[in-house]
Parts: C-alpha cells; sequence; structure tokens
C-alpha cells in the first residue's frame, strides 16, 4: 500500500476554521536505544520445559518486553537477506507445510554501529550471566563480529506469518512509500536483490531466550521496519554494453 496520494493538495481539508481540524492521534513513541537503563533487565523463571531438560525463561525489563529504536538517527545497512529459498528456514508461507499454529519469519542480518553493537552486547552479556545461574546450557552470543570486513552484525527475525507481523515500509528507487504487513506484501518487493547491502531502519524487541539442545541465547524480533530497495533493482550492470567495443578490446 502506498501512502502516497496523487491528489494530495485537492484532498487538504479546510484549516481556516478552528472547528474542521482534525482531532491528533496520540502517536506511541518507542524509545532510543541509548536511553535506556539496562538494570532492569532480568530473567523470569517459567519453570521446566515439557521435556525436563531445561528451564523455561523471559528476559523482562522491569515487567515488560525491552524494545528499542535500534536506528533513530543513522541507517543501518543489510548484511543478510532474507531466506526466500525455504532452504535454512522451513515456513509455510514460503510453500512448506506448517508443523504448528504460531507466528512465522524470516531472519535479516544487519550491520551495527559502534553505538547500537555496545548497548545489545551489554544486554547479551546481562541475560547470559542471568542464565547461567539457571542452566549449563552453552552460551550462543548474540552478535556476530567479522574480522575480515571489520564490522559486527546480529539477527532479527521479520516476522511475517499470523499475528504479531512486523510493521514494514519499503521506499522504491522513484522513492515512493510502500507501507504493508505479512509476506504477500513483502514478496512484492523483494525481487532479484532481495535487499542485499540495502539501507535500513528498525526498532526491536529482545522477545525471548531460546534454550534448545543444551545451547542458548538471545532472539530479537524487528517490530517496526524500514527498507530502501536498492537503485540499480538488484541488477548486474554492464560496464561493457558497447559489443563492438567489446570485440575490438580483444584485438
Amino acid at each position: 500500500m502506498s501512502i502516497h496520494s496523487d491528489n494530495a493538495e485537492a484532498s487538504l481539508p479546510d484549516f481556516d476554521v478552528e472547528e474542521q481540524r482534525p482531532a491528533k492521534k496520540a502517536r506511541v513513541s518507542i524509545p532510543a536505544y541509548s536511553d535506556i537503563d539496562l538494570s532492569p533487565l532480568w530473567l523470569k523463571h517459567n519453570g521446566q520445559n515439557r521435556k525436563g531438560d531445561g528451564v523455561m525463561v523471559l528476559p523482562l525489563l522491569g515487567n515488560v518486553k525491552l524494545s528499542v529504536d535500534l536506528s533513530p538517527e543513522s541507517w543501518l545497512k543489510v548484511a543478510f537477506p532474507f531466506n526466500v529459498s525455504g532452504e535454512y528456514e522451513q515456513v509455510s508461507f514460503l510453500g512448506h507445510i506448517p508443523t504448528a499454529d504460531k507466528p512465522e519469519g524470516l531472519n535479516l542480518g544487519i550491520i551495527l554501529d559502534k553505538g547500537q553493537a555496545e548497548f545489545l552486547r551489554a544486554v547479551d552479556e546481562k541475560l547470559s550471566k542471568e542464565m547461567a545461574a539457571v542452566s549449563k546450557a552453552a552460551w550462543h552470543p548474540l552478535l556476530t563480529e567479522n574480522e575480515k570486513y571489520s564490522n559486527v552484525s546480529c539477527k532479527v527475525k521479520v516476522m511475517l506469518g499470523k499475528d504479531p507481523e512486523t510493521q514494514i515500509k519499503v521506499i522504491a528507487p522513484d522513492r515512493e512509500v510502500h507501507e504493508g504487513r505479512g509476506w504477500d506484501f513483502l514478496k512484492d518487493h523483494v525481487g532479484t536483490h532481495n535487499f542485499r547491502g540495502a539501507k535500513a531502519k528498525l526498532s526491536i524487541r529482545v522477545d525471548a531466550v531460546w534454550n534448545v539442545a543444551k545451547k542458548a541465547g538471545v532472539r530479537l524480533v524487528c517490530t517496526n521496519l524500514i527498507l530502501v530497495t536498492p537503485e540499480d533493482n538488484g541488477q548486474v550492470l554492464d560496464g561493457w554494453g558497447d559489443n563492438d567495443a567489446l570485440l575490438d578490446s580483444l584485438i
């Protein structure tokens, strides 16, 4: 759904009369990560899992899940795009049979700036210490450090099937903004580029601490996501478009 209107000027109300002013809707703002005090971050213990071989925990900031705007001022960059082949993430909306009636999504890798990396590292370290007190599961770090490219990245789950779904905006090369939710919306914008290396803004929720096969770690869910479609639309640019000049270069 585009939020642009071709008849924007014609549809504007007359604000000369005070009574005609529309009531403003209250905006629910998501706090910037830099404004968050992590001292109240803890794990609520919910007892043993069904198999009896691990504990169930819930990460909370006070009495609510921690939600933050991870890019209040800067644009981040996509490191690893969506896996839309279903090879690694076999979710029902990619043509696979669902195993349970539960929310589904695809992971997106995001390259972090120094500030975001330090914040999420602090989240990871605090929750890992909390988990170590109740479980012997080996901790899986939230952040991935790439020495070759000198960057730090993390994975966020973009929810695309069943509620709650991530709110998504896609900015097209012509600067038109499209807004929607779910795989049926996103698949129309993935194209051949699949947002590889795209600019991104996102808000995240520290959704869970998973504990599987004696391993544990933090799961981040993306609540709001803005993606900028690469200007080349994902196509390989042909620097040798002149075939005659290409053949002449062989002489």
